[in-house]
């Protein structure tokens, strides 16, 4: 995942680069209200994988194909909680 991202910015500062003549005004990095509404799903994510192989071996049937399944089902589950958050925060 971390090189889909590498390659992903390397290729955004080629267009860039190639449309405007300059990517001076593409940051790595940028520290501000961005950067720390980004953190909380760096730091999940980043503290999250190490759960992987473990919760892959506690599978009665610890297949790619049923992994896969598990994840489609935590990711759908966070996002209905993120919603629902979303929906309180909005009504109070």
């Amino acid at each position: 995942l971390s090189v889909s991202f590498v390659a992903f910015y390397v290729v955004s500062m080629v267009v860039k680069l190639g449309r405007d003549g300059s990517a001076d005004d593409v940051k790595a990095v940028a520290f501000g209200a961005e950067f720390f509404r980004a953190l909380p799903a760096a730091m999940f994510a980043f503290a999250c994988q190490t759960s992987v192989l473990p919760i892959f071996r506690s599978m009665k049937k610890p297949t790619p194909e049923s992994f896969n399944q598990v994840c489609k089902g935590a990711i759908l589950l966070c996002g209905c909680f993120y919603a629902l958050s979303g929906v309180c925060a909005y009504v109070t």
